[in-house]
């Protein structure tokens, strides 16, 4: 049969094919316009007092997109998810004071599937981006994570035999403990990591959600959000539960609330050290801020407690497994102690300064310095803050502190304590992950100017100016409008590519392919079973690939940078004397443009000394030990 459009291909004959179109146009048409145009507008109307064509027109929307070249199934399916948060923004906003909890009656069944739904197509949505199978493995970043998780599928002891600059769960635990369930394959990795990066999507939205108890005003949170940070990190997701719990917890005076906020944050702490300790001090620094809100101290006392109380609790588990591996000691040490205190300096970034515009700058330098932030980037978020934290001082002093207020306090401690993340390794990156949190505050400012006794429509329009002119939503609605459109594209394409050693179903290009094959043939032929090689590339997800231990614990160059982990390194290397090293892998050798060399002489004259150069396979120098 010759290759059929449309529906002939699906029903694999042409006069079926006319049945079925017919049938779509008596059928599918009248009960999708009879349920948009009449059924949903009365439904919401009977539920909110108020009639919306808005679901109807958002569900149209899925004829353009399949002009426009979308495949069918997925423009309804996007048709579908614009439908069903129109259809929850008019719900949530049949209460213009913003009590969700306070609707006439009690919150229905119908109001809470509604949450659930939007909840679940942002993970949906997320899913969608995220769950790429053919993506190369970045050899640096995935390193972080694929890295320790082979050293601990060898047995290693977490923060004794690997170093865990992100967090246990993050560089590996996590990996590690799926690579047991099912399998250690990089098909394992990205399943996982797609469903916990898509994950942060809707822990964000729960906490906007839980913010203002509304949803529109929700709605304009993520907004601002995606705007800062396009594309979630797994990284994020337990730290925006976290956060989600926290301002439920002062929004509602709930003690079980506040005890479930120590929990998450301690669990994020294990996963993520840095979101981890924002949670935590993000849900102290709460308490305390509530009880001068309140002027309640014991209520702030309490609430301390049953934080701290629920954070014990959490660590419980974690606590009892490091402890089972000798390792109690040495997570303590690690976290608290050694990456506290070398990580600014070996992978620090200046963050630059506003004091020269700020003192004989012209008003459009400091427009420039503020709204396009080349100088200090992250001088908005600063502002945006400091504008939070008076205008909760300013509600403080007249005693006109409302539940929205109190959980805007718990989003402005968090935030910021993230600004620690955004000015220690300040690039766009960091600015992204770490100032997203600052969406929550920037569009409570909103809603106080929107519900101003005066000026409030000068307030709130200039307000919406600057944010839109700082973080152009318009730029960010593309992003991720073509990174939904894209997805499928990437998937299909990727279901053509090769598969490497330990890939299972996942595939990389021909050409990443045929590098690592390259490379895996030569230090196979090098090394005996249960060998390994000491990677000085920055590299560090080749200990995965090619199914050999890590020699030292820490990942890539920038980690032992300091003369003390320098002569760790070497230490380790003359206990376990890998046969192989691979010198230079040319892409990662000098990460911000200081060379593995400039940052670890101590350990690149121990390698001119201990290795002697023997090839160069896929554009990386193998060298063969020549010391006993």
């Amino acid at each position: 049969m010759p290759r059929l459009p449309g529906v002939e291909r699906a029903v694999g004959d042409l006069k079926a094919a006319t049945w079925a179109e017919v049938a779509a146009l008596l059928v599918a048409l009248p009960a999708a316009a009879l349920f948009f145009g009449l059924v949903l507008p009365r439904f919401l109307e009977v539920r909110t007092g108020r009639w919306s064509e808005w679901p109807g027109v958002a569900f149209g929307s899925a004829f353009p997109l399949f002009r426009s070249g979308v495949p069918a199934r997925y423009s309804l399916a996007v048709a579908l998810m614009l439908s069903a948060f129109a259809a929850a923004t008019v719900m949530f906003q049949a209460d213009p004071a913003g009590r969700l909890a306070a609707l006439p009656g009690e919150r229905t069944t119908a109001m809470r599937a509604l949450i659930f739904g939007t909840l679940l197509l942002l993970f949906g949505c997320g899913l969608w981006i995220y769950a790429q199978p053919g993506n190369n493995v970045d050899l640096f970043e995935d390193g972080h994570v694929l890295g320790p998780a082979q050293a601990y599928l060898s047995g290693g002891r977490p923060y004794v035999d690997t170093y865990p600059i992100h967090g246990w769960g993050a560089d590996g635990g996590a990996d590690a403990f799926f690579f047991r369930i099912f399998s250690p394959t990089l098909e394992t990795f990205r399943v996982r990591r797609a469903v916990w990066t898509a994950l942060a999507l809707p822990a964000l939205a729960a906490a906007a959600l839980v913010l203002f108890d509304d949803g529109f005003w929700a709605g304009l949170s993520m907004l601002l959000a995606v705007s800062i940070c396009p594309f979630v990190s797994e990284r994020q997701t337990l730290a925006f539960a976290a956060i989600a719990a926290l301002t439920a917890a002062a929004r509602r005076r709930n003690p079980i609330l506040w005890l479930l906020a120590g929990a998450i944050s301690a669990w994020t702490l294990f996963f993520t050290l840095d979101f981890g300790l924002m949670a935590l001090g993000g849900g102290v620094g709460t308490a305390g801020v509530l009880g001068v809100l309140d002027r309640d101290w014991r209520g702030a006392r309490a609430a301390t407690l049953r934080f701290l109380a629920g954070a014990f609790l959490g660590s419980v588990p974690f606590l009892a497994l490091l402890a089972a591996h000798g390792a109690l000691g040495d997570f303590a040490r690690v976290s608290f102690v050694d990456i506290p205190g070398t990580i600014v300096d070996a992978w620090g970034l200046p963050a630059g300064t506003s004091s020269v515009v700020i003192v004989r700058g012209s008003a459009s330098e400091a427009f420039r310095l503020v709204f396009h932030g080349d100088e200090m980037p992250a001088l908005f978020f600063v502002l945006v803050l400091a504008l939070g934290v008076t205008v909760l001082i300013g509600r403080a002093i007249l005693r006109t502190v409302q539940p929205v207020d109190r959980a805007a306090a718990a989003v402005l401690c968090v935030s910021i304590l993230a600004l620690r993340g955004v000015l220690g390794r300040a690039d766009a990156g960091h600015l992204s992950l770490y100032g997203v949190v600052v969406a929550l505050p920037a569009a409570w400012l909103v809603y106080r100017a929107a519900h101003a006794g005066r000026y409030r429509i000068v307030l709130t329009a200039i307000l919406l100016v600057a944010l839109f002119v700082r973080l152009r939503p318009d730029r960010a609605i593309q992003t991720e409008w073509t990174a939904l459109r894209q997805a499928p594209g990437a998937r299909a394409t990727s279901a053509s590519q090769p598969h490497i050693p330990r890939s299972g179903r996942a595939t990389v290009s021909a050409e990443q392919a045929g590098e690592l094959a390259a490379l895996q043939a030569d230090l196979d032929a090098l090394l005996a079973p249960g060998q390994t090689f000491f990677d000085y590339s920055n590299e560090p997800a080749l200990y995965f690939l090619m199914n050999r231990t890590p020699p030292i614990r820490h990942g890539i160059v920038p980690f032992y940078e300091p003369e003390a982990k320098q002569r760790e390194v070497i230490a380790a290397l003359e206990r376990i004397k890998p046969p192989l090293a691979i010198l230079s892998g040319g892409s990662f050798d000098a990460p911000d443009a200081i060379s593995n060399r400039d940052r670890t002489p101590l350990v690149a004259t121990y390698l001119d000394r201990a290795y002697e150069p023997v090839a160069k396979v896929a554009g990386r120098t193998l060298a063969r030990r020549r010391i006993p």
